[in-house]
């Protein structure tokens, strides 16, 4: 820089602080951290969203095997998922109509559109988990507290952090 820039850049420096318009630096206020950023899945509780990503888990795990070579964004996946999503199967064997089935089977098409991954992919990170269950609660965890737990391994924290909409899937179907 010019000398004659940096004499311009220290008197109006000066006038702004002699005539209040800033502050030196000395009387700055002390900088805070910034605020953490809102849960994505406000509003249900730990045993509505554990179960809300099981039955994904499991609706993927069930889907039949000429889907299961398709990405998710493939429109038979949608509709497959959307069916699996939007019914509740009881412990009978009885199925019954989601009581928030259109969100439900909205925000699993919305999910399932926005994330072009193989379902065969997810598949097998649920099956290395062990199950829906844990690849549920290891979701769920990483939603709330917002990071992996070293025991999902790195498949699965690549996955999850790779991923939009869980959150969002979980609550729209809890």
């Amino acid at each position: 820089m010019k000398r004659n820039t940096l004499r311009i850049a220290a008197a109006s420096a000066l006038a702004a602080v002699t005539f209040g318009v800033a502050t030196p630096m000395a009387n700055a206020a002390p900088a805070s951290a910034a605020p953490r950023a809102a849960a994505p899945v406000q509003g249900i509780g730990d045993a509505e969203g554990i179960k809300a990503l099981e039955r994904f888990a499991q609706a993927i795990q069930q889907l039949p095997k000429n889907l299961q070579n398709k990405n998710l964004n493939d429109p038979e996946v949608i509709n497959a998922l959307k069916g699996k999503l939007s019914t509740n199967s009881g412990s009978n064997g009885s199925v019954a109509t989601r009581t928030n089935w259109l969100g439900c089977g909205v925000a699993a098409a919305k999910f399932a559109a926005e994330n072009g991954i193989p379902v065969a992919k997810v598949a097998r990170i649920v099956g290395k988990l062990g199950g829906y269950t844990k690849f549920a609660k290891y979701a769920w965890r990483y939603l709330k507290d917002g990071h992996v737990p070293p025991e999902a391994g790195e498949e699965f924290a690549d996955f999850v952090m790779a991923v939009s909409g869980l959150g969002d899937l979980a609550a729209a179907c809890a």
